[in-house]
């Protein structure tokens, strides 16, 4: 079955029904959920780890399912029953400032699922800050934060100049990506190999 794809905010994942909620192939079904912007519900973590089987409503789901929907009207993840609801994290695009080219770097930000190799969000400050202080803003037990120095001015590679070493931008950016992910996999992955991403 070909992977499904959602926008952040059009699925809730990792979920987990102790049964009487939903039904698999009318049997009662518990387990790991996710659910889908348009009240769809299916078996697995996520779309991805699947296996993605569409589970149906009991009547006893029927509030709970209204609440999901409205969850993604409002933009909010919200569980069953009395748990806190949070903001999914948002992907975020880093916009440099001549500020920015001028000191030669910024500084990058990526949240993930703890636990899992993929799902690397690339998130603004502000969000990650918010994680890291485990504020009620964000569900900071499910999601682990990093960050990540990235030159964005100089030569594209290592060189020597006037007798002494001179970072590339590059070599740089790669060396310090791959020490960080050891401890946060998933973020070579998602960095692709465009280590000279946001130079002029």
């Amino acid at each position: 079955m070909p992977i499904r794809y959602y926008p952040l905010n059009r699925v809730l994942t990792n979920q987990k029904t102790n049964g009487g909620e939903f039904t698999l192939n009318g049997s009662n079904y518990s387990g790991y959920y996710y659910k889908t912007y348009n009240g769809q519900v299916f078996t697995g973590k996520d779309p991805v780890q699947g296996p993605s089987q569409i589970l149906q409503p009991t009547d006893l789901a029927s509030n709970a399912s209204t609440n999901g929907q409205e969850a993604f009207r409002t933009g909010r993840s919200a569980s069953a029953g009395s748990q806190p609801t949070f903001q999914i994290p948002v992907p975020y695009y880093p916009k440099p400032t001549p500020t920015d080219y001028k000191r030669g770097s910024i500084i990058r930000y990526f949240v993930k699922k703890r636990g899992q190799s993929g799902y690397v969000i690339e998130v603004d400050k502000s969000t990650h800050d918010s994680l890291l202080k485990s504020d009620s803003e964000y569900d900071y037990i499910t999601y682990e934060t990093t960050s990540l120095f990235w030159q964005i001015s100089g030569p594209q590679h290592d060189t020597i100049q006037n007798g002494g070493k001179v970072s590339g931008i590059i070599d740089t950016n790669r060396r310090l990506t791959m020490m960080k992910d050891p401890t946060f996999p998933g973020l070579t992955a998602f960095i692709g190999g465009d280590y000279n991403k946001f130079i002029k």
